[in-house]
């Protein structure tokens, strides 16, 4: 059977592009290529700063790049907070293992 004068609803369609956003939880500075620096992936793709912490809150490092090479920092756990230019704001921690 055919409706000449019927027409659909129209639909409408987001895409949504998922970003890689991994957040490590351990960091191991030993030289072999894997693990080696504290790395956000997501702030490749957006704008914003992290800040690193150790144990007592004391501010390690505040850069806005995504990646935090790790030179003489002891092996334990570590705090950080990503604050993206939108006011989105990631909080996690991370261990270095040595």
């Amino acid at each position: 059977m055919v409706f000449p004068n019927y027409h659909p609803p129209a639909v409408d369609v987001d895409t949504v592009q998922a970003l890689n956003c991994i957040y490590p939880n351990v960091v191991s500075p030993n030289g072999d290529g894997q693990n080696d620096a504290f790395v956000i992936n997501e702030l490749i793709n957006r704008q914003g700063k992290m800040y690193i912490y150790n144990r007592w809150g004391n501010l390690l490092a505040e850069t806005n790049r995504h990646t935090w090479n790790i030179d003489s920092e002891p092996a334990g756990t570590y705090y950080y907070v990503v604050q993206f230019e939108d006011g989105e704001e990631k909080k996690g921690y991370f261990t270095i293992v040595r």
